[in-house]
């Protein structure tokens, strides 16, 4: 179930910006392994499931943001339950550690279209080294390393040239 701060329209077609922390503020990744499997996940319910797309993305050690569109109804309430199920299992068995995030913690923010760019801007530049984060879509707006699970199509087309996004970027 998700947290009551979460947007209450969860409706096919609208975009939303999704923040999810650690239970207590914890540490969601203690290495690189864990980040990658974090993103694993990411792809295997968000192509699985065929009712969200990811506009960008950035995981942070404590929370990752997510920038979704949403395809069919209850599409982000699937994947968020699918993701924390799995994830936990895996950090339970990995660290012995239970229910590290939970569908109760994390928030859900309705996004016009006209506010994509500002909203994945300030997913892509909260870390302090948001050129060099290596677990962010960032790279996928600059390079042609797009996953395929990443929609980046309905931002790029926002801002032209990757050289006017990354203005746009620094003018945060």
């Amino acid at each position: 179930m998700p947290s009551r701060s979460i947007v209450k329209i969860n409706v096919q077609g609208n975009y939303y910006q999704l923040r999810a922390d650690g239970v207590g503020s914890k540490i969601i990744y203690n290495n690189d392994a864990d980040y990658r499997h974090f993103l694993t996940l990411l792809e295997q319910y968000i192509v699985v499931n065929d009712a969200v797309e990811a506009l960008a993305y950035c995981l942070e050690p404590d929370h990752f943001s997510l920038l979704l569109s949403q395809d069919k109804e209850h599409g982000i309430e699937r994947l968020m339950h699918n993701i924390v199920t799995a994830y936990n299992k895996y950090i339970d068995n990995k660290y012995g550690e239970e229910d590290l995030l939970s569908e109760n913690n994390y928030k859900v923010t309705k996004i016009s279209p006209d506010e994509l760019l500002a909203v994945s801007r300030d997913i892509h530049t909260k870390n302090v080294d948001w050129m060099d984060c290596e677990y962010s879509s960032i790279r996928a707006y600059f390079y042609d390393d797009v996953p395929v699970w990443l929609d980046k199509k309905q931002i790029a087309g926002q801002y032209g040239t990757a050289v006017k996004y990354l203005k746009f970027l620094q003018t945060a």
